[in-house]
């Protein structure tokens, strides 16, 4: 939350300084926090690991036949816990 106030306020006054003006520079600057945050997401679907022992999650390795259906999820909402 204040760091990305912090990043847009640091770039919105170099944005000001090259000429543009207070509206443009603020909303080009609100720009480069969600290109880095969509970067940042990408980069880690990529190389971070679902579990400890395997890349991505297999339901086979915990014994289960099938993936869990749009049926098995309704399941879970119905639950009041």
């Amino acid at each position: 939350g204040v760091a990305h106030f912090f990043i847009v306020w640091c770039l919105c006054k170099p944005f000001q300084a090259m000429g543009m003006g207070v509206d443009l520079a603020w909303r080009v600057s609100m720009f480069f926090p969600a290109i880095l945050l969509l970067i940042i997401a990408v980069v880690m679907k990529k190389n971070c690991w679902d579990t400890p022992t395997a890349k991505r999650l297999d339901v086979t390795a915990m014994g289960k036949t099938s993936k869990a259906s749009m049926w098995d999820y309704l399941e879970c909402l119905k639950d009041p816990r």
